[in-house]
């Protein structure tokens, strides 16, 4: 079975992540590394809308696969897929991309899954690695630990 580009895209960048938990602001647990931010985003509601059309259209994922299926999840995955995207373009490793979101406040609340919607506002944040030194990744871990 071949996927789709757009399949494939959002499969590479969310098997590794954590289903479930809000990312955290940028830790690396490395010693001697730091988190640097390799880009931003800032997605309209209606970009994200979109974005989960298009997955929903693909295939990509259904609710007894993936678990809970809400507009956090399709925020999250659109970060992330983001965030892959920007550390390809850069060229750099592919371990170690993760994020982090800043606004809209509820996306981040212990309640995200009831708090969060779509209509909360767009979503902005960073897209992160962690470096030696500015500008240099190092193979690091990230930690996306849970706030609670």
């Amino acid at each position: 079975m071949r996927l789709r580009p757009f399949a494939a895209l959002c499969l590479l960048v969310a098997l590794p992540a954590l289903a479930h938990d809000a990312p955290v602001p940028p830790t690396c647990l490395v010693a001697g590394t730091t988190p640097t931010i390799i880009g931003t985003f800032s997605f309209t509601p209606q970009q994200l809308a979109t974005y989960r059309q298009q997955a929903l259209a693909e295939g990509v994922c259904i609710e007894k696969d993936c678990g809970i299926v809400d507009e956090w999840y399709w925020a999250t995955q659109m970060a992330k897929a983001y965030c892959a995207t920007q550390q390809r373009s850069m060229r750099l490793s592919t371990d170690g991309v993760s994020f982090s979101v800043s606004q809209p406040v509820p996306y981040n609340s212990a309640s995200h899954h009831k708090a969060y919607g779509f209509s909360s506002g767009n979503l902005t944040g960073a897209c992160y690695v962690c470096s030696t030194s500015p500008g240099t990744p190092a193979p690091g871990v990230i930690s996306n630990a849970p706030s609670s």
